[in-house]
């Protein structure tokens, strides 16, 4: 694969562009490839994988795919799982709309390496005081710093990924 700068003229445009749908095909068979392997069930990857590491992590089952509301069930709570990537670029806020019905939000933050850099368990209530009306939900200090907001080790889930 060519490594290049920013395009200076057409041809170069054309190159770089060709490159990127090699990337993206190799991509779309990596997670084809993990679709086979039972990791993901999707093309979301990282949602697919906050799913599959909340899953791990509660020690029960995703709900089928499509349930409204929430991924999974622990311990009677409904619980609705959001994960956001990172870059050096792109520091990632935005979770979205929360969908009904679900009781609290799991929320992962993961690096551009997919390792889990922070994690949040937050009961609906503080959602919704913190974003009224239904509004997107961010990460942000309204919902990281409410005393009913519990933090989770992120090295928890990280030796999920490592496989211990």
């Amino acid at each position: 694969m060519r490594h290049h700068s920013a395009p200076r003229d057409a041809r170069r445009l054309v190159d770089v562009l060709h490159d990127l749908a090699q990337c993206d095909r190799v991509r779309r068979g990596l997670i084809t490839e993990l679709r086979a392997a039972g990791y993901v069930r999707g093309r979301n990857l990282v949602a697919e994988l906050g799913e599959w590491l909340a899953a791990r992590y509660y020690g029960v089952p995703l709900a089928p795919p499509k349930t409204p509301g929430y991924d999974l069930v622990h311990e009677g709570r409904r619980v609705q799982v959001r994960a956001i990537r990172d870059t050096p670029e792109n520091p990632r806020s935005v979770l979205g709309a929360m969908k009904e019905p679900y009781d609290v939000l799991l929320a992962l933050r993961l690096d551009e390496d997919f390792q889990v850099t922070d994690a949040l368990e937050v009961p609906r209530l503080v959602l919704d005081q913190a974003f009224p009306n239904g509004r997107r939900v961010t990460w942000s200090r309204a919902v990281s710093d409410d005393r009913r907001t519990r933090r989770l080790p992120a090295d928890d889930f990280n030796r999920l990924l490592a496989g211990g």
